[in-house]
């Protein structure tokens, strides 16, 4: 304390919060026509601020949605730039960490165009295994290749079909259930048809083979054969 007397005086202010800077988030389509994109960034859990464009502090999680419209599909996510790394660029619903910086993305949509097979599937079956058994092949060089219940052919390729009856059965038929081939003597155990645009299933029908209905004669021996 010094020898005289001391005044001394306490200043104040107002209490202004500092609030970290934000920057914006901008999500766009590259075709609106095929889809939308939307940005939002939650607060308690709430979703907040959702559009194609949103404020955001960075260190926040900002999660980013893609809605495709009927007969287009999702590509992928571009970050135009802001350096952000997308967890899945691949997933139409997916997040990132902002950055200190402001972010541009962009969804990428396109046309769904549906993939036609080139290779289609025969498959052969029996009514009764017990009674039978049927298999398909196709040839190439007049050799038989791909033997069995089931193979992969391609349109225009001639197939074969073979039915097989076991010991006291007889074969019947064959049944085209579907792929619309066209069989020319269905009563016929060894057949062929030219493979369609089309999966193909065939069966092969099988009965027990019908016994003479006639019961044997019995001859009584004579006399003179004891």
């Amino acid at each position: 304390m010094p020898n005289n007397n001391v005044s001394i005086i306490g200043h104040f202010r107002e209490d202004i919060q500092i609030s970290p800077p934000e920057f914006m988030v901008t999500v766009a389509s590259s075709n609106w026509a095929y889809g939308t994109a939307s940005a939002s960034r939650y607060i308690a859990i709430t979703p907040a601020f959702e559009g194609a464009g949103v404020m955001a502090a960075p260190g926040e999680l900002i999660h980013i949605t893609a809605d495709v419209f009927s007969g287009y599909v999702f590509e992928r996510w571009e970050v135009i730039s802001g350096g952000v790394v997308i967890g899945d660029s691949s997933w139409p619903v997916t997040s990132f960490n902002m950055p200190s910086a402001d972010v541009s993305i962009i969804a990428h949509f396109r046309e769904y165009i549906p993939i036609v097979p080139t290779e289609f599937t025969v498959t052969v079956s029996v009514n009764n295994w017990a009674y039978g058994a049927a298999v398909a092949f196709r040839r190439v060089s007049f050799m038989p290749i791909f033997e069995g219940t089931e193979l992969i052919a391609t349109p225009g390729t001639r197939i074969y079909v073979i039915a097989e009856a076991f010991p006291g059965h007889i074969f019947e038929r064959w049944e085209v259930i579907s792929g619309g081939v066209v069989i020319e003597n269905i009563f016929s155990s060894v057949v062929a048809f030219t493979m369609q645009h089309a999966d193909v299933y065939i069966r092969a029908y099988f009965s027990y083979q019908l016994q003479d209905p006639t019961p044997p004669i019995w001859e009584y021996p004579t006399w003179t054969q004891w």
